[in-house]
């Protein structure tokens, strides 16, 4: 079958396989990518195979099994345990291509966590890789649409636009001309990232939604673990508004960030004690949110409250379950 497609369509020919005899032999034959959804975790030879072959790989997020991973931290720390191995076994930066597991690999993957996935699909872009969605007509688009799966195919569109816009290069689809359709639509409404080349120099705008991903970023230029582990606080700037703050519990707010290197904006009328209350533009890194949380933790008023909703707030916003600000 391989052989005869071999010349004979202008496509690139993609086997999934998991195991690296069946790899090298479809290679040999005409295939020119492996996809294989365990992540080199279910045969360590494929890393050999792929390597010697110089192919590209897709490689789908999973621990000891396939799609073993529940949310998009445990998604993302097991993409970048599955690079550095491969890198460390000669697999070429460039050759990998990122699947992030989307759908019911396992009884307790429930639909929240592919939306969690799909939501933050855009934090996938830190390993600065192809990225890959396989959505088509999945169990998660019929749970919403209670419809099965041979009438998903507008959940299934929509899916696709969706990954698309928020970074995905390649969607694996079983309706190829309306989601080509899709493709070409959204890809052209995203944005592009800014980068800035003269001669051996670049300068390029870097995305980083949590201090995990900025950790990921930090080691992939050589920063230790360690290094990157102190410095990943104060690599994501945030923005938060507080309402109905008294005068004084604004200016507190204020003069506590502006210490730590952030700063806070408020009504004129509150800069100058003519208003009793106010609302607030609180602006620094999570670090800063932090230590500002830790020092309204021992104020009087409200302040204390203050800092809690602040943990909380920051915490809903980016799923960090309180493990930077305690």
């Amino acid at each position: 079958m391989l052989e005869a497609l071999e010349g004979n369509v202008d496509a690139v020919v993609s086997v999934d396989t998991m195991f690296s005899e069946i790899a090298e032999e479809v290679l040999k034959r005409g295939a020119q990518v492996i996809n294989d959804v365990s992540g080199f975790t279910a045969d360590p030879r494929m890393m050999e195979v792929v390597a010697d072959n110089g192919c590209p790989a897709v490689v789908m997020a999973s621990k000891k099994a396939p799609g073993d991973l529940l949310g998009m931290d445990a998604i993302i720390e097991a993409l970048d345990s599955i690079i550095q191995a491969a890198e460390s076994r000669g697999i070429a930066s460039e050759s990998l291509i990122l699947d992030p597991a989307i759908g019911r690999w396992m009884d307790e993957k429930q639909p929240m966590y592919d939306f969690e996935t799909l939501d933050d699909f855009e934090r996938l872009k830190i390993f600065e890789k192809p990225l890959l969605a396989a959505l088509s007509r999945k169990s998660f688009i019929g749970e919403v649409l209670g419809k099965p799966a041979d009438e998903r195919l507008y959940g299934s569109l929509a899916a696709a636009a969706i990954a698309v816009y928020k970074g995905a290069h390649i969607i694996r689809t079983h309706d190829v001309p309306a989601t080509s359709d899709v493709v070409r639509l959204s890809g052209a409404l995203r944005s592009r990232t800014s980068v800035v080349k003269e001669g051996r120099y670049e300068v390029s705008v870097l995305e980083v939604k949590t201090p995990q991903d900025a950790g990921i970023a930090m080691r992939n230029i050589g920063a230790t673990r360690v290094g990157s582990q102190v410095m990943q606080g104060k690599s994501v700037h945030l923005v938060l508004k507080i309402r109905n703050l008294t005068t004084t519990e604004a200016l507190i707010i204020k003069q506590e960030m502006l210490a730590r290197g952030g700063d806070a904006a408020l009504a004129r009328d509150a800069v100058s004690h003519e208003t009793e209350a106010t609302d607030v533009l609180v602006m620094g890194t999570l670090l800063q949110f932090e230590r500002l949380a830790r020092k309204l933790d021992g104020q009087a008023r409200s302040l204390p409250l203050i800092a809690e909703m602040i943990r909380e707030c920051i915490s809903n916003r980016t799923n960090l379950e309180y493990r930077y600000l305690r």
